[in-house]
């Protein structure tokens, strides 16, 4: 089990992002909480998960156990938590919040722009749109079946570059 410091540090990290409440029973929200803290830590903010490819990108079984420790109390508890640069902390999840927009809480749009942002660094540093996509593709063939894949692709692509350091 986690221990209890990181489970307060990732409550507020979540309530920074705009989550104010966890709900691991449904699917979606794990995947989102998943692909939001990947983003954030590729945006700058180590918290320490690891992750690897999964069937719906990258995934972190020790992100997931921290996940399912969270209660309401950890969430209320932490609004009174401050990171040792706190400013610098909140302002970097705002601009994350900033970018991701209304796609923030988008499950889909978040497992497309995390999953590409994991092929482009980790697997292949030089790659150009199309070569992503077809790369994107073989890995996870179900995303075409979205009628809204190549608008979602083009958005996460333009995305990218600010994850991918």
């Amino acid at each position: 089990m986690p221990d209890a410091e990181k489970t307060l540090i990732l409550s507020r990290i979540l309530k920074s992002i705009g989550i104010e409440q966890v709900d691991m029973d449904n699917f979606d929200n794990r995947l989102m909480y998943q692909k939001l803290i990947y983003l954030t830590q590729n945006y700058g903010l180590s918290l320490g998960y690891g992750y690897s490819w999964y069937v719906k990108g990258p995934y972190s079984p020790e992100l997931t156990k921290t996940l399912f420790t969270i209660t309401p109390e950890f969430l209320s508890e932490s609004d009174n938590f401050r990171f040792q640069n706190d400013d610098v902390v909140i302002g970097k999840i705002h601009e994350i919040r900033t970018i991701l927009n209304d796609k923030i809480q988008d499950p889909f749009f978040l497992e497309v722009l995390a999953s590409i942002v994991y092929i482009k660094k980790f697997l292949q540093s030089e790659i150009e749109m199309a070569d992503l996509r077809v790369e994107l593709l073989n890995r996870k063939p179900k995303l075409q079946n979205n009628p809204h894949f190549e608008s979602i692709f083009s958005d996460a692509f333009r995305l990218m570059p600010k994850f991918v350091t």
